[in-house]
């Protein structure tokens, strides 16, 4: 609303500013007339950073899915494992104050976003976060976090700026450095809950965890097979067969294990 309405004055100043050029064209300036012409161009020069700093500045939010409400799959998400028998971990913190525990909302926002169904297509957003229904793996980790109050964009650029050597990254692009798995693990491995890399202690594996492989990086699900073992939602390819997988306990490459909340 605030963007549109600076860009309507900021048309108008313009529009303003041409037809006394127009009407004034041929006639002497007087100091007078300077002068209101340098303030003018100050003031539309000042508007347009303001509209352009708005546009750069413009808060992520989590895609709208026409195929899961938040309700509906929260409601999917059942307090006890039908597999394990256990109760399912929820986390002390709630981050944005929406009434849902951080380990719930990571695992719903996760769910939410793959509901989306975005199409596997690494490319560069001037805002950071894919907007135009495309994504790659970290994605599903970004906007999982957002869901739940946690702006992993914001985060990782300003612990690069704190800590350049443990990123080895000393030119960091906001808008980008949040979306490489690599710098999103040294950031989980420098803030978040290192947890175990043994599958047989099922109790351990939680959905709304955050898995790093070799190249790769997912949430773990509610989900889970007849082993206990919790399914992966990710997003690997283009031919990737459903966003919510049987495939933890058969990657021979999990670099990482982490709990966020």
């Amino acid at each position: 609303m605030n963007r549109n309405r600076g860009m309507m004055i900021l048309l108008a100043m313009m529009l303003a500013g041409s037809l006394i050029a127009v009407l004034t064209a041929g006639k002497p300036k007087s100091d007078s007339d300077v002068l209101a012409q340098k303030r003018e161009t100050a003031v539309l020069t000042a508007m347009h950073s303001d509209v352009e700093e708005s546009k750069a500045s413009a808060p992520a939010t989590l895609p709208e899915s026409t195929n899961a409400s938040a309700e509906t799959v929260l409601q999917s998400i059942p307090e006890i494992d039908p597999v394990t028998g256990e109760r399912r971990y929820m986390s002390p913190r709630d981050q944005d104050g929406d009434g849902i525990d951080d380990q719930t909302d990571i695992l719903l926002s996760a769910k939410q976003y793959v509901a989306t169904n975005p199409v596997y297509d690494n490319r560069y957003y001037e805002n950071g976060y894919p907007d135009d229904g495309c994504g790659v793996c970290t994605d599903v980790v970004a906007f999982a976090l957002l869901g739940a109050g946690y702006d992993i964009r914001d985060l990782i650029y300003e612990d690069i700026l704190l800590a350049p050597d443990e990123y080895d990254c000393l030119n960091p692009d906001r808008n980008l450095e949040f979306r490489k798995v690599e710098v999103m693990d040294v950031y989980f491995r420098r803030h978040a809950t290192i947890l175990t890399l043994d599958l047989s202690d099922t109790s351990q594996w939680q959905g709304g965890d955050i898995l790093v492989m070799d190249g790769h990086v997912g949430i773990l699900s509610d989900r889970r097979n007849e082993r206990g073992v919790p399914y992966l939602i990710h997003n690997g390819s283009v031919s990737q067969d459903g966003y919510e997988q049987d495939v933890v306990d058969t990657r021979q490459d999990i670099v990482a294990h982490y709990r966020i909340s």
